[in-house]
């Protein structure tokens, strides 16, 4: 049991049109499409205004870290990380040590059931062979995902709740969050100096990344 004094914001306080941000460029949203093989419609993606980068291969997670939005093929990729499930093993790799990320898998091919639990981590997923209207959509669909703080916020929740932290706390952060929108208050203060003390550094480190992501830049 704990005591509160006033009431703490909630995330759906968030859920109005005064603080929903306005749509950024394409341009001014980094992508990274992680995939072994050439891509035909990499070109005419980018005529599109996508700042959309191609990796062949990935052998460590941060190698996303400036990227918000992941586009990651199942087959072919993440030699380095030695399983069977290849690119669907780099996706869970990902949301673990970026739960706030935008996560697209995509592939040419189908798969058994066993990689569904790794499908259920992305945001979307692509089939390879779209034509370029759809995938204009659907990246378009990516970048109002990666501005928007309610979405934004449900996945670092479930991070954080993994982590056990207390509900005090994480009232707390959910509150200083919300925030943050509210009155524009400098990056630095989230989380406080007394939350921050609170927690273990995995959770202090995906705070940190989280910071740096491009919806607090829009903020301020």
């Amino acid at each position: 049991m704990y005591i509160t004094f006033g009431k703490p914001k909630s995330i759906h306080d968030l859920n109005t049109a005064s603080y929903q941000l306005s749509k950024p460029r394409r341009i001014d949203i980094p992508m990274i499409m992680i995939d072994d093989e050439e891509v035909p419609k990499l070109g005419d993606i980018r005529h599109h205004g996508f700042n959309l980068s191609h990796f062949k291969e990935i052998e460590q997670i941060d190698s996303v870290n400036g990227f918000e939005i992941v586009l990651c093929d199942i087959r072919g990729i993440g030699k380095k990380f030695h399983s069977k499930f290849e690119g669907a093993h780099v996706i869970s790799e990902i949301r673990r040590v970026y739960p706030f990320k935008v996560i697209i898998a995509y592939s040419a091919y189908t798969f058994d059931p066993t990689y569904n639990k790794y499908f259920k981590l992305a945001d979307d997923i692509i089939k390879k062979d779209l034509d370029i209207d759809e995938w204009v959509e659907r990246l378009d669909n990516a970048i109002e995902l990666s501005i928007n703080p309610v979405y934004k916020w449900e996945k670092i929740k479930l991070f954080l709740q993994t982590q056990k932290i207390s509900p005090l706390d994480l009232v707390k952060l959910e509150d200083e969050y919300v925030r943050l929108f509210e009155k524009k208050l400098k990056i630095g203060s989230f989380p406080s100096k007394k939350v921050k003390n609170n927690l273990n550094e995995e959770t202090k480190q995906v705070l940190q990344s989280f910071v740096t992501s491009v919806i607090f830049k829009l903020i301020f």
